[in-house]
């Protein structure tokens, strides 16, 4: 358990070299959070809040938050934006995800009746013929 604790410890510093050439250990800041400026020999970390819109996930030293993703055409927001996380966003109903967007699920013809598999944000519907002869 102490191994644990001392490898997060350790996760939340880094070390910089200084413009003398002297080298100094740093506080990564929080998730949530950006360098407003770093650590020097008499100084600790700045950190700062990520406003609105932007985030940071993991413990760094970034100059500025990342902006939050918007939703594309046909998406709707599953999760919203927070200064931990980015949005994330879903297909909305009736569209699936395929390559880089949200495309509309395929209505079956009158020959093939209802979807054999009803689609999902994922994947499509699939159709099968009412009626399908097997040949021998």
């Amino acid at each position: 358990m102490l191994g644990l604790v001392a490898a997060w410890l350790v996760m939340e510093t880094y070390q910089r070299t200084l413009p003398s050439g002297a080298k100094v250990v740093c506080d990564f800041c929080p998730p949530g959070d950006y360098q407003r400026s770093p650590c020097t020999l008499t100084r600790p970390t700045e950190c700062r809040q990520c406003r609105d819109g932007f985030y940071t996930e993991f413990w760094n030293y970034v100059p500025e938050c990342l902006p939050c993703d918007p939703c594309e055409v046909n998406q709707e927001e599953k999760r919203p934006c927070t200064r931990f996380h980015n949005r994330v966003c879903q297909c909305k109903p009736g569209y699936f995800w395929h390559s880089h967007y949200c495309k509309k699920h395929t209505v079956c013809s009158l020959g093939e009746g209802k979807p054999v598999i009803s689609g999902t944000n994922w994947h499509d519907n699939i159709c099968f013929p009412v009626q399908q002869r097997l040949s021998d």
